[in-house]
């Protein structure tokens, strides 16, 4: 496994805020607010990384992450089940940032109809955990669930589409990336 390291990048010096910061829908893996959209977190493709921005809205971001696509620690969905998920991971010391995007599909049907429904809920949610590589120490810190409605994820562009360009490939029975050759 290629190991990358993570930089902090600086703040923005400027009296932009953070919040859908994303280039485009196609860079977006997930935009969403947390906490009554008194907070945000961005992950985005920028060129040939992978971005983390968490923080408040209307303030300068609180943390900023970035690591290469090549060496990016993305999970795409395995194929199986109601809902379409993927994760990114970001780690910083001991702290790892799981951000995951997903949509489900809800099926619903009103009592005594034939016709049932499918719907589409797209959500999104952070798991923070301390020590993720050591499984003897490893413990959640944190779960952030998305505000209802806010999510923006597109399944399967951004993070993977930046990962086949880079010539890696998912290889579903490894559960890694590896050269597409």
């Amino acid at each position: 496994m290629i190991r990358t390291s993570i930089s902090i990048l600086a703040f923005v010096a400027s009296t932009s805020v953070g919040f859908a910061e994303c280039a485009s829908p196609n860079a977006t893996f997930l935009t969403c607010t947390f906490s009554e959209a008194r907070q945000y977190v961005d992950v985005c493709v920028k060129g040939d990384d992978v971005t983390y921005t968490f923080g408040f809205v209307g303030a300068p971001p609180d943390l900023q992450l970035s690591v290469p696509v090549v060496g990016a620690d993305f999970v795409p969905w395995p194929g199986v089940g109601s809902s379409i998920y993927e994760s990114m991971y970001f780690t910083n010391g001991d702290i790892t940032y799981e951000v995951r995007g997903g949509v489900s599909r809800v099926v619903t049907s009103e009592d005594g109809d034939t016709e049932a429904e499918m719907q589409l809920k797209k959500w999104g949610e952070i798991n923070v955990f301390a020590h993720r590589d050591d499984p003897e120490q490893e413990k959640i810190l944190a779960t952030l669930l998305c505000d209802v409605g806010t999510s923006s994820y597109i399944y399967g562009g951004s993070i993977y589409d930046a990962k086949i360009a880079a010539g890696q490939c998912w290889d579903f029975y490894e559960r890694s990336w590896g050269s597409c050759n």
